[in-house]
């Protein structure tokens, strides 16, 4: 039983230092993915204070604050060095609130800036 207390309690403490050190967005849709739903939560809200636009549009996704998400996707990836996949998870994120017509656009133009043949 013991055991078990110290199993959980370093589980714990493994998953809160999750959240204070999620730097990237894949570590909050991880979490979320394996049901932490207040660690998630932290997580995400803690994106949305980053200085980077696409960091900032995932963590507005993740709480599910659309206009957000989506305005600062578009500063994502107004930059014309900016990486092919921002358009490709903004597609994504239009995709989900049922306008696939803007989505498939950005899928297109993702593709016209890194074609397939580039990314393996």
């Amino acid at each position: 039983m013991r055991r078990f207390i110290i199993s959980l309690a370093l589980l714990s403490m493994s998953a809160a230092w999750a959240v204070a050190s999620a730097a990237v967005p894949a570590d909050c849709w991880s979490l979320r993915k394996h049901g932490h739903r207040g660690e998630t939560q932290a997580c995400f809200d803690g994106l949305t204070r980053s200085g980077d636009a696409y960091t900032r549009a995932e963590g507005f996704r993740g709480l599910e604050e659309w206009e957000q998400a989506n305005e600062q996707f578009r500063l994502a990836t107004k930059p014309t060095n900016s990486r092919a996949v921002y358009k490709v998870r903004w597609g994504m994120l239009l995709h989900e609130r049922f306008n696939n017509p803007q989505a498939a656009d950005l899928f297109r133009e993702a593709l016209a800036k890194e074609p397939l043949s580039r990314q393996r």
